[in-house]
């Protein structure tokens, strides 16, 4: 069967089950999310974050960063474990649980999730204005989650991987220290966090392949990098590279993370947040420049080492 249609629909009021508490035949998934994962770096690239440091000294302005190279481990890190307001930075982990449901069986991708009152809420989305009722498959509307960052199809994701207290204990789980989900979306007073550090951890488990299989991991992929809003990160970032990437953008702060993939094929990770006087625009440039100073860093850095090869 497909990827996603591996058995029929389970009873929705079935309690939540985690992907790693469900063996399926022929699907090897993670066995070590019961201790923290961490996250390796190396060098410390203390001149660019001073850099970015001075970048970021505006007045009303607070945002923490996190950049790591994924071969070389070379990192910047600006406040990254200090917590943050998410947004809709939120939904990445979101995301990533919803996938691992779809690993384990319990979530078929093509299963039909039905739109409540409840679950309803302003902002983002067009979801919100479709009446009661309304039926659509669980990748339509995990996809719509991110790509529209569509707030009503969050509080249904939300709701049927198993609701706010088990995303809560299963980012935990993963070593998400500063990730917290308080509130329903939209999270206009900001009281949903995460850290940038958080955030770089949970792509890395992504790329190593912690947490979700190929297939699943893929999928999701293929989703973020569908992402609509491109004056953030990507910003910073020449044509021709790629970003599979989830933003965030609320009244008191604005974020982004994502993995970064350049022409050549070389991979970093980076995550944003800044908190800001109300819909302050200085927060969403500030997230373009630390995005451009540190991509220019790692661009430069393939030429330096052919250089060195060459002088050998």
């Amino acid at each position: 069967m497909p990827f996603g249609q591996r058995q029929p629909a389970p009873d929705a009021t079935a309690a939540p089950i985690s992907a790693i508490d469900i063996p399926i035949p022929g699907v090897v998934l993670p066995t070590n999310l019961l201790v923290y994962p961490s996250l390796a770096v190396g060098e410390h690239l203390s001149t660019l974050e001073t850099q970015m440091q001075v970048l970021s000294q505006q007045r009303g302005l607070r945002s923490g960063a996190f950049f790591v190279e994924l071969n070389s481990k070379r990192y910047v890190d600006l406040k990254g474990d200090e917590p943050f307001s998410a947004a809709s930075v939120i939904k990445l982990p979101i995301l990533v649980e919803f996938f691992r449901q779809v690993d384990s069986g319990r979530i078929q991708l093509d299963e039909v999730l039905t739109l409540r009152q409840d679950h309803k809420g302003g902002g983002s989305g067009w979801l919100q204005y479709r009446p009661n009722g309304t039926k659509m498959s669980a990748l339509g509307v995990a996809t719509l989650m991110i790509v529209r960052s569509d707030n009503t199809a969050t509080n249904m994701i939300i709701d049927r991987v198993g609701g706010q207290a088990y995303l809560n204990a299963q980012f935990e789980r993963w070593g998400l220290t500063r990730t917290v989900l308080r509130d329903w979306l939209p999270d206009l007073p900001g009281q949903n966090t995460t850290s940038p550090r958080d955030m770089v951890l949970l792509l890395n488990e992504l790329e190593q392949g912690h947490l979700l299989t190929n297939e699943a991991r893929d999928l999701a992929y293929n989703i973020l990098y569908r992402t609509r809003v491109k004056t953030l990160l990507p910003r910073g970032l020449d044509a021709g590279t790629r970003i599979a990437h989830k933003t965030g953008d609320i009244g008191k702060a604005v974020g982004d993370a994502g993995l970064i993939i350049l022409p050549d094929g070389r991979r970093y990770l980076a995550a944003v947040l800044v908190e800001r006087p109300h819909n302050d625009r200085r927060a969403n440039r500030l997230i373009g420049d630390l995005s451009r100073l540190f991509y220019k860093e790692f661009k430069a850095s393939r030429s330096e080492q052919q250089v060195q090869t060459l002088s050998r």
